[in-house]
């Protein structure tokens, strides 16, 4: 980790990821970051991560720090009585959001699977299936909740797929997870390339190419390889596609926002919450759980039914309902005008 250096902004988000971790929480407090920018305030994320973020985030909108572990440090160098800290972290314990809380008058917590019962301070709960939780903290709670404010990155605001849904699927986007912990790429591949045996598929893929090599060797060029993307190649990519299979997550938001068809893979048990809140929704009628004992079976029947066109019409309409690319935006600025109150303490 790299010296911390004092530095002097409006808002400091902290987080942690990496190369060995996965992305999803850098990329969602990125957009949040990209936002308070976008209203005028200085942000900075503080990341408990590696050198894998330089691929993803501009050098000057980071500092990469173990504040997990030196939480201390990270307030001696920061302006901690003014500024607005947001804290997104699964690995925090309680002593150390205990001393955030008790040093940041100014402190909100980002969560999307009821965590932990938080110390005072603002909880943001940008998600679409907070109803399914079984919340920790009290109901009344100064909170900000809800899919108006589901977080994207700066690309996907405005953009949009500009690929018309036709009878045939031509491209396809893989992504299981940052790091695959569970494997799931081989099986993902096998299906997409037996359902749709003329596409390009676009595997997005953060280990050795080893664990692939077999696949593309049996695919030759209609396999693309790809990785380390920052969100404007990530965006490009995403418009092209016809399809995309991915894990369930941050992606599958921007996805929605794009208007891409989208079958999602819960890995854990928050996602299952998140697939369960799409099909309320309409936007799919299967629940497919990578550790379930039918995770395959689920997984073909998924892909079967975006065969039809009418299917992904649809699917397009509802993710864009769902997602409508500024949430990002509204949650900047009611966290300002929250902290902007007298009485918020």
């Amino acid at each position: 980790m790299e010296a911390l250096e004092e530095v002097r902004t409006n808002v400091y988000i902290l987080t942690e990821g990496g190369a060995n971790v996965g992305f999803g929480h850098i990329a969602r407090c990125y957009a949040l970051s990209q936002a308070f920018q976008q209203q005028g305030a200085k942000a900075k994320l503080v990341v408990n991560g590696d050198d894998s973020l330089r691929k993803l985030i501009n050098e000057d909108e980071y500092i990469c720090y173990d504040w997990l572990n030196d939480t201390k440090g990270l307030l001696a160098n920061l302006d901690a009585e003014e500024a607005i800290f947001i804290l997104d972290s699964y690995k925090v314990d309680k002593a150390g959001l205990d001393q955030l809380a008790a040093n940041c008058p100014n402190i909100a917590y980002l969560d999307d699977h009821g965590r932990t019962d938080y110390p005072k301070g603002l909880i943001l709960v940008p998600i679409n299936f907070m109803h399914y939780l079984d919340l920790p903290y009290d109901e009344d709670r100064d909170m900000l909740i809800g899919q108006k404010y589901i977080l994207i990155r700066k690309p996907f605001w405005s953009a949009t797929s500009s690929v018309e849904i036709t009878e045939e699927i031509k491209e396809v986007m893989i992504m299981m997870g940052g790091m695959d912990l569970k494997n799931l790429s081989g099986l993902a591949l096998k299906t997409i390339s037996e359902q749709f045996p003329k596409a390009t598929i676009h595997l997005i893929y953060n280990k050795d190419k080893w664990h692939i090599a077999e696949w593309k060797q049996r695919l030759g060029d209609r396999l693309k390889i790809l990785s380390g993307l920052n969100a404007n190649e990530m965006c490009e990519l995403m418009c092209k596609m016809d399809l995309a299979l991915i894990t369930a997550g941050q992606a599958a938001y921007e996805l929605f926002c794009l208007g891409i068809p989208t079958i999602q893979v819960s890995v854990a048990e928050n996602q299952i919450w998140a697939l369960h809140a799409i099909k309320e929704e309409g936007y799919t009628e299967h629940i497919i759980d990578s550790n379930g004992p039918d995770y395959e079976a689920y997984l073909v029947l998924a892909v079967k039914q975006v065969r039809s066109m009418e299917e992904r019409k649809k699917m397009r309409k509802i993710g864009r309902q769902i997602v409508d690319g500024q949430g990002s935006m509204r949650l900047a600025e009611d966290i300002m005008l929250y902290f902007n109150r007298t009485d918020h303490e």
